[in-house]
């Protein structure tokens, strides 16, 4: 050996730079919080602490509306079963760690941080509900990955054109699986992961037509900030506003926001029983009142709600409602449940899991 070996050298560092430190906490923290989502579905496993890491529950999209944020970017640790986890966990390493070792870190960070607010938008904004797992990232990173394979050689390696058809194909199949009721998959967050990764990909590290990407890239952030704060063309936000009024008791704005439900998206099972819910409060308080008019008017309203909740079942019963108020009225007899990467839980273990 050389007097003079450098134990200091280049080599040694860059072995330590190659380390995808935040790919492995990202596997390590969905391993955990997954447990503790699924821990918390068990009474006699369910602890405080486990209560706490968990949402289990608890409406995910509700959480966000009242302003809880970091849902947007913890719901992306939980998934509903175990295809579900090591599928997500395997495409996580395989594309997370190639991606981390190739860009700086703080941009490999935020790019995360990135496609877990712009595909959870996408899936909140598109269909009400926000989802659980985190293939709305993977498809993010594969999308970089697509995008960028022409300046890196290691990322061309790694999105071949197999692994290219593996991803479409998989998308197509969620999608035709999910309106075919075998899956419940939030497919919004697959594609609006995907395309935010491609625009990443054209705009920044390997540019290419910067203005037809710069417009999806905004319209997606557009898109996230809506689904946080003003959905109007979503079932889900009515019934969300006006059973908020409700805890506030402001009642005449419960019944505002159910009418406004009625005018902008039409009848809905769903609605319906938000809008059962705020007359039948309108009309306790008119009988505390003693308010004659009041219970007579909220009397006819209630009827009117019974009467189209009755023809809604009768016609679901009948086989003629439309494929689209099925998921209304199933959830309403189970009991309403999220959506998985995408939320639904190990109850859900039929996810609604991006996958």
């Amino acid at each position: 050996m050389p007097d003079d070996f450098d134990f200091t050298s280049p080599r040694r560092k860059r072995a330590t730079e190659n380390v995808p430190y935040i790919t492995y906490a990202l596997i390590i923290a969905s391993i955990i919080l997954t447990a503790a989502y699924w821990l918390s579905m068990e009474r006699s496993t369910a602890t405080s602490l486990i209560s706490q890491l968990s949402v289990q529950g608890v409406r995910m999209e509700r959480l966000i509306w009242q302003g809880h944020l970091q849902y947007f970017l913890l719901n992306i640790f939980y998934h509903g079963s175990w295809a579900h986890l090591l599928f997500n966990m395997y495409w996580t390493y395989k594309l997370g760690s190639v991606l981390e070792v190739t860009l700086p870190r703080y941009a490999y960070l935020g790019f995360l941080v990135g496609a877990a607010l712009i595909s959870n938008g996408v899936e909140l904004a598109l269909f009400g509900q926000a989802g659980i797992g985190i293939s709305g990232v993977v498809y993010a990173l594969f999308g970089l990955l697509w995008a960028g394979r022409g300046k890196y050689e290691s990322w061309r390696f790694t999105v071949s054109g197999e692994t290219y058809k593996t991803f479409v194909v998989w998308a197509v199949l969620c999608v035709i699986t999910t309106y075919m009721g075998v899956m419940n998959i939030a497919n919004g967050a697959h594609f609006g992961g995907m395309l935010f990764g491609m625009a990443i990909g054209w705009l920044f590290v390997s540019p290419r037509r910067k203005i037809e990407w710069a417009i999806p890239l905004a319209l997606m952030t557009l898109i996230t900030i809506l689904s946080i704060t003003w959905l109007p063309w979503r079932t889900e936000w009515y019934i969300y506003k006006s059973e908020e009024a409700l805890r506030k008791k402001q009642y005449a704005q419960a019944v505002n926001w159910y009418e406004r439900g009625l005018k902008s998206i039409g009848s809905k099972p769903l609605l319906y029983y938000a809008g059962l819910e705020a007359w039948m409060a309108v009309a306790q308080e008119a009988y505390e009142k003693r308010d004659e008019k009041g219970i007579a008017k909220a009397t006819e309203q209630l009827d009117e709600i019974e009467k189209r909740l009755q023809e809604a079942s009768e016609a679901y019963r009948r086989g003629a409602a439309r494929e689209s108020s099925v998921p209304d009225i199933q959830n309403l007899q189970g009991g309403m449940k999220g959506k998985g990467d995408a939320q639904k839980g190990k109850g859900a273990k039929e996810t609604n899991g991006d996958d």
